[in-house]
């Protein structure tokens, strides 16, 4: 009997569930009496699409489609920038507002930076362990901006503490990461990634509102306590 592929069922299930969420994301956001490119749905929404292509490339090795190699990781670490920069602009403007004319340009070394240490890197373990530390202080940055906001209960409609729960898992995975997949437990990557995913889904659709009204964006600078 054939085993199941417990890999790539995770990353199914938190591909599929990445696409659902940047579709209802989008549809939050077009609802909108007043939409701006920056608004929080549109930006998570941005970082689900290319969260759902990041996990497709993972997911085409385990099917056979393509061999993986370090060429088809230095792709997906390109997509993985599209993920982190809109999220590091949320986290600008709601952190550094005042800084406003420096927003461009700190994005802008960013995305040089990945590129560069993507470009030149000889192994994937190079890659992950120069760019994962520029990835935990955005999510640190999330982290921080949902804890206020649970706090404070400026933003109903979302469940701050299922997304705190996510961010926690997130950044515990990509604090790990190196080390799982040298040791070869790269399951356990993928089994929390999943996790963080299905806590993610509940907290921005949050079933449990009496009502199902769009998501409020927060205020461009964050609530006093």
């Amino acid at each position: 009997m054939q085993t199941v592929n417990t890999d790539l069922l995770a990353l199914a299930a938190s591909m599929i569930l990445s696409v659902l969420l940047a579709a209802y994301l989008l549809r939050v956001w077009y609802r909108q009496e007043h939409r701006i490119l920056t608004d929080l749905p549109l930006m998570f929404a941005i970082t689900f699409v290319a969260q759902s292509t990041s996990l497709l490339i993972l997911i085409l090795p385990e099917l056979g489609v393509v061999e993986m190699s370090l060429a088809v990781f230095k792709v997906r670490t390109l997509v993985i920038c599209a993920l982190v920069l809109p999220m590091l602009g949320v986290m600008l403007n709601i952190w550094l507002p005042r800084y406003e004319r420096y927003h461009l340009r700190a994005m802008a070394l960013f995305v040089v930076v990945w590129v560069v240490v993507t470009a030149l890197a000889d192994s994937e373990t190079m890659i992950m362990t120069i760019l994962i530390p520029l990835i935990i202080p955005v999510f640190i940055g999330i982290l921080l901006t949902f804890l206020i906001t649970w706090y404070t209960k400026r933003l109903r409609e979302v469940r701050s503490d299922l997304m705190v729960a996510s961010v926690l898992l997130a950044i515990a995975n990509q604090a790990t990461r190196v080390w799982l997949q040298e040791n070869g437990l790269i399951s356990i990557s993928y089994l929390t990634m999943l996790l963080s995913m299905l806590l993610t889904t509940l907290a921005l659709t949050n079933p449990w509102a009496p009502k199902r009204a769009p998501v409020v964006v927060p205020p461009t600078t964050l609530p006093e306590a």
